[in-house]
């Protein structure tokens, strides 16, 4: 359990947990958790890890063919990598060319030389005459604020037993262990057959703005600090209500 964990995330824990850095992916075995907390680390991994994207642009000369919004926009696209300060942010990007050439992210220069966007990502075509100068700074944000926040792409899993690999079968409540379903059409398995206790399996992808682990990490400190704001503010004596109000029967 984690320090200061809640009890519903303390039931918890990771197994399988494999990583492939270069393709910014990670998967995993979750044991003790319902659908809906599952559902809840899948929502919190998308939505809610605080995050540093371009979201200030200030132009001093465009003559491209593109309008100021749009490649103030794609700016914003672009992750940056590095050591970016997850608390404020403070790095500010700059571009000064001109044409003839293809802008990349790779001709963005950063007030921090340890932060970079991530190379190869083409911005606009600059022609003979043609040029960009601005400036660009950063501010953090999540998800739910704007889908350029997210670093963490496609998250899934599937509900399985343990030791087996079937996510196809019948998780309906009233359809009997070792029959057919009539109301999704698929088998569920017999007691002895299933293979041990149920289980999430996951997987996810960042968009290389942070390393698999570090968002897995993150997502699990945001989910417990919410779920124990929740129970804090359940539990918190309201006016008028007697504290024998809120023991259990």
């Amino acid at each position: 359990m984690l320090p200061g964990a809640t009890p519903i995330l303390g039931q918890m824990h990771l197994t399988d947990l494999t990583v492939a850095p270069a393709a910014h992916k990670c998967t995993f075995v979750l044991h003790g958790a319902s659908d809906a907390v599952a559902n809840a680390l899948r929502r919190t991994m998308l939505c809610d890890v605080p995050t540093v994207r371009i979201s200030s642009v200030s132009f001093v000369t465009n003559t491209t063919i593109f309008p100021d919004d749009m490649i103030a926009h794609r700016l914003g696209l672009m992750p940056p990598l590095g050591a970016v300060d997850p608390v404020n942010g403070c790095v500010a990007f700059s571009i000064d060319r001109q044409g003839p050439c293809n802008l990349l992210s790779d001709d963005v220069h950063c007030s921090d030389p340890s932060v970079r966007l991530r190379p190869g990502l083409l911005l606009c075509r600059l022609e003979e005459g043609q040029c960009l100068e601005l400036t660009a700074t950063c501010t953090v944000g999540d998800g739910r604020k704007h889908a350029r926040f997210q670093a963490c792409m496609a998250p899934h899993y599937a509900k399985t037993h343990h030791r087996s690999n079937q996510a196809s079968e019948c998780w309906c409540e009233a359809t009997a262990f070792g029959h057919d379903c009539r109301a999704c059409g698929r088998h569920k398995p017999s007691l002895a057959a299933c293979g041990g206790p149920v289980v999430h399996r996951f997987g996810f992808e960042t968009d290389s703005s942070a390393a698999p682990l570090w968002l897995l990490a993150q997502t699990l400190v945001v989910l417990e600090r919410r779920v124990a704001q929740l129970l804090a503010a359940v539990t918190a004596p309201s006016p008028g209500l007697a504290p024998s109000d809120l023991a259990s029967p």
